[in-house]
């Protein structure tokens, strides 16, 4: 039995299926597929462009990771069936959290270096968003 840690899970879903993304991640660093539980069916998807783990996702946009000095401070966007950078961090971010706010958007949290363990930041507007009140290393 072979045990993949994904880098990431996402859910997309339509007025038909759910669908969940599951991109990059230990043992399959540039794997991208979507499995529909309702079908039991997966398919796989362009494969990333870099090696990637410790990233987070939403929607078809991927955020940091490890593995390679660009992969902390970029994003990409899976669009026409490619993957290309679509943003770029103020700070390094892997195995850091986020969310999907309403008023301000998609949030990266801590993880990663001693710098970006205190901060947040909005992706796409260039700044901090929070410092955080304790390491999240």
């Amino acid at each position: 039995n072979t045990t993949i840690q994904p880098g990431s899970v996402n859910i997309i879903y339509n007025i038909y299926n759910i669908g969940l993304v599951i991109s990059g991640g230990s043992g399959a660093y540039t794997s991208v597929e979507m499995f529909i539980p309702s079908t039991n069916h997966s398919c796989t998807l362009p494969s990333l462009p870099d090696r990637r783990c410790g990233h987070t996702m939403s929607g078809l946009t991927i955020c940091g990771g490890r593995y390679k000095s660009t992969t902390s401070t970029t994003c990409l966007q899976l669009s026409s069936g490619v993957w290309s950078v679509s943003h770029t961090l103020q700070e390094e971010r892997y195995s850091h959290s986020s969310w999907q706010s309403d008023q301000q958007g998609w949030i990266l949290m801590g993880g990663g270096s001693y710098d970006s363990s205190m901060s947040s930041e909005v992706v796409g507007q260039g700044g901090v968003s929070f410092d955080m009140r304790y390491d999240t290393l």
